[in-house]
């Protein structure tokens, strides 16, 4: 709850900032979507809810009894480790990941290259056998 606060109160401050720095930006309105735009959301968004809403009655009433114990199972390992793991790290990580995953995918090709090359030289490397030398 206190990340909720802080990022409440960290938007607010921005907002004063840029009131004061930017007054022309309020005077910019809002875009709001006609009519035919807020039903086609609703709908998607009322599909979207049927599906959740369906997987989460399959868990708690044990439909699918393996779905069931993997979410016993993600439930306890998060409880043990909410200890250790704050949020604000888990935010920093993931977000920090969000910028390494293209320069990951950019880097991918030449880090399969050089794999193949070393299991190609370690594949020339002779294997020790010891039934050869008994």
């Amino acid at each position: 709850m206190w990340v909720f606060c802080n990022v409440v109160m960290i938007t607010i401050s921005i907002g004063g900032a840029v009131k004061y720095a930017l007054p022309q930006f309020s005077d910019i309105r809002l875009w709001f979507p006609s009519k035919d735009q807020v039903s086609s959301i609703i709908v998607s968004g009322m599909g979207a809810f049927e599906k959740v809403a369906t997987v989460v009655q399959d868990l708690i009433l044990w439909s699918d009894p393996y779905l069931t114990i993997k979410a016993i199972v993600a439930c306890d390992v998060v409880r043990r480790l909410h200890d250790w793991v704050s949020l604000t790290w888990m935010i920093f990580f993931f977000g920090n990941m969000l910028f390494a995953m293209p320069y990951m995918g950019r880097v991918t090709p030449y880090v399969e290259k050089a794999r193949a090359k070393r299991n190609e030289f370690l594949s020339k490397v002779p294997k020790y056998d010891a039934k050869k030398y008994l």
